[in-house]
């Protein structure tokens, strides 16, 4: 089982990536079988001052689906970041949160 840090090393390594269509794609590949620890360090980024880092989480968030439910209330936080991308991300990440939660 992977621990938190190794999850928060693997974001800040696809955080310094140029941003690409495949970031989210390998950062996701990195973390994807890691489970629970992977949404703990998703929702630890969105704690997190770099902006960067915040709107990766946003979106690999997004690819998580279903299983990152439980990191609502700190993407509701984001809505009331000072950075409006950051704002932004975390609106449409909530909207598609909302739709898994409508299917279920």
């Amino acid at each position: 089982m992977p621990e938190l840090e190794e999850v928060i090393d693997q974001l800040w390594l696809h955080n310094t990536f140029a941003e690409d269509p495949w970031t989210v794609d390998r950062a996701f590949a990195a973390i994807r079988d890691d489970g629970e620890i992977a949404i703990d360090g998703l929702i630890w980024a969105l704690g997190h001052k770099d902006v960067g880092l915040k709107l990766l989480a946003l979106r690999l968030l997004r690819e998580f689906g279903e299983e990152a439910k439980r990191a609502l209330q700190a993407v509701e936080k984001c809505l009331l970041d000072g950075n409006r991308l950051v704002r932004i991300a975390a609106g449409e990440t909530v909207r598609l949160m909302q739709k898994f939660a409508d299917q279920v």
